[in-house]
């Protein structure tokens, strides 16, 4: 078995380096480059570690594991992430796999970890042989599919009853009541506290805003517009046909609007993510407000396109219809490792959330 170890900061370029060279395959093929810090989007997600195999020094594949609090069958639970699984093309098939794998599973061992939780990406099929219940690990079990939804911006306000504004500091105890509120309909969505919505309305502007969509004076919605770009950016490496047929028209128009500048194959993808979407019951009118203020800000600063992941049996999917967008595809996937398939089960059986900004 080739021997798996620990990254560390000296590993970063080659990390970065890494990245570069194992792009996802799908609709749109993209390549998620971590510049200048690979270890910033790993610190977001949680507590974790990055593992490597090398030969010779040079860093032949890598795959991360992270964890969060998260509410799941009706408690709050600890879930592992698994992620960053890339093995660089000339060393595929050499075993590079499976030794990372071995090696996130004793950590994992190690730390007592139960629930395992991944993210693939429609058409990326190589991750899927690691699902099966290979390396003594339990099969991971199908939550259902996401839609990534990459809305185009635009110059829209909301033109509804409802008053969108940035969040207070003096918000945050009601934002963080409505979150708890809302998340615990669903399956591993994050807990977050008091503290950490005062921190993100606390955040940099340019990075993060805190929306609420309110009427008569009472907080309906709420979530985080996150420029993802400080932690991870998204290059277009291919498009499918029928795809590459619909923007080039639209690109014609792109000296008008940021909302028509759809980035060419080479090109990065500026985005706006949002996250931690919260609602008093299914009040799809202050969601669909804030959603559209979300696009108005993204068009104001530049970016073409806010996206968001909603799963296939979500409820609140009914607030974008209509929103011109492009979708990507993909699965979440989880497992218990200490032998709870009825936990598992039950949480399938429910609505799974995930955060695309940090995926």
């Amino acid at each position: 078995m080739l021997d798996v170890r620990a990254a560390s900061r000296a590993d970063n370029d080659q990390l970065l380096s890494l990245t570069r060279a194992t792009p996802m395959p799908g609709v749109i093929g993209l390549r998620i480059d971590r510049e200048p810090d690979f270890f910033r989007l790993l610190s977001l997600r949680g507590e974790g570690t990055v593992l490597v195999q090398e030969a010779g020094g040079e860093i032949r594949g890598c795959i991360s594991l992270s964890k969060r609090e998260v509410w799941a069958a009706g408690a709050q639970r600890t879930l592992w992430y698994v992620g960053d699984m890339k093995v660089r093309p000339d060393c595929r098939k050499k075993g590079v796999g499976v030794a990372l794998a071995v090696g996130a599973l004793r950590n994992l061992m190690d730390e007592g970890a139960d629930l395992l939780a991944c993210v693939v990406a429609q058409g990326n099929r190589r991750v899927l042989t690691f699902l099966e219940g290979r390396f003594q690990i339990p099969p991971f079990t199908s939550l259902g599919r996401l839609s990534v939804l990459m809305m185009l911006t635009s110059r829209r306000s909301p033109g509804t009853d409802f008053v969108v504004r940035d969040a207070a500091a003096s918000d945050s105890p009601r934002l963080a009541e409505i979150y708890r509120e809302s998340s615990r309909r669903f399956q591993l969505s994050p807990v977050l506290e008091e503290e950490d919505w005062r921190r993100a309305v606390e955040e940099d502007p340019a990075r993060c805003q805190v929306l609420v969509a309110e009427r008569d004076g009472k907080v309906m919605a709420a979530g985080w517009l996150f420029d993802v770009q400080s932690a991870k950016q998204h290059v277009v490496v291919s498009m499918s046909k029928a795809l590459s047929a619909v923007t080039a028209p639209l690109r014609l128009f792109g000296g008008l609007s940021p909302a028509f500048r759809i980035p060419r194959e080479g090109e990065m993808v500026p985005l706006l993510a949002l996250r931690h979407l919260a609602t008093r019951g299914e009040r799809l009118g202050a969601l669909r407000a804030m959603v559209q203020e979300a696009r108005r800000r993204a068009l104001a600063g530049g970016f073409p396109f806010v996206i968001y992941g909603v799963h296939e049996r979500d409820p609140l999917r009914r607030a974008f219809r209509g929103l011109p967008h492009f979708t990507m595809g993909s699965e979440v996937f989880l497992t218990s490792l200490q032998g709870n398939p009825d936990l598992v089960e039950e949480v399938a059986l429910g609505i799974p959330v995930e955060d695309y900004a940090l995926t």
